[in-house]
């Protein structure tokens, strides 16, 4: 169904329906507290992620997505640069899209072209895939309080916290959430017809 959507969205855009993405969630970085985000390829029992949560209310095409951090070491690092986005916020869990981006700077910024969701509640992690010998990436706090309360998960249970995911209270965040932008916008309403269309004409040339 998903590829059934974006290849209308395309054709509705060709049309000359416009796509405009809109800002789904937006929460910036207020106090510079960072917390470690990162896949350690040399001491993978530190491996861990903090998670968001995002809810939308219909069905939306993804188009983009930054994070915003700060680097205690050097992007030169980087094995590669990953964003997920699960049902619960569980790193062992089975992504329902997963996206290599890159650092700019200080943050991690990621291309969700062709990445669409349907109306829930949805969990973003976002991980730098490097070595500690290269340093440690650290994702930034908002002062925002959207939905659910931010989630922390180190499978190895390197950080003394357990295998088990937890509130990120229990490493000492007292802020609520992470911060990030994602966008997108809901398929306009041509791009349906011009799917039925083209399915239309397909049908045609068969027989």
């Amino acid at each position: 169904m998903r590829n059934m959507i974006c290849t209308a969205v395309v054709g509705a855009c060709a049309a000359g329906v416009p796509c405009v993405a809109d800002i789904i969630l937006d929460q910036p970085s207020m106090n510079g507290t960072g917390y470690t985000s990162q896949d350690f390829t040399d001491n993978p029992v530190y491996t861990s992620s903090c998670f968001d949560d995002f809810t939308i209310g219909d069905t939306y095409n993804l188009t983009a997505l930054r994070v915003y951090g700060t680097d205690q070491g050097s992007s030169s690092g980087n094995v590669d640069v990953i964003a997920r986005i699960f049902s619960t916020p569980d790193l062992t869990g089975v992504a329902l899209a997963t996206v290599s981006g890159t650092q700019v700077d200080q943050d991690l910024t990621f291309d969700f072209t062709g990445v669409t969701l349907t109306a829930g509640t949805y969990w973003i992690s976002a991980q730098v895939v490097r070595p500690v010998s290269s340093g440690q990436w650290y994702w930034y706090t908002s002062s925002t309080t959207n939905g659910a309360h931010a989630m922390f998960h180190n499978p190895g249970g390197g950080f003394g916290v357990g295998g088990d995911p937890v509130s990120t209270t229990a490493i000492g965040m007292n802020e609520y959430d992470m911060a990030f932008t994602l966008e997108g916008y809901v398929p306009a309403p041509g791009a349906v017809a011009v799917l039925a269309a083209a399915g239309l004409m397909r049908r045609r040339r068969r027989n």
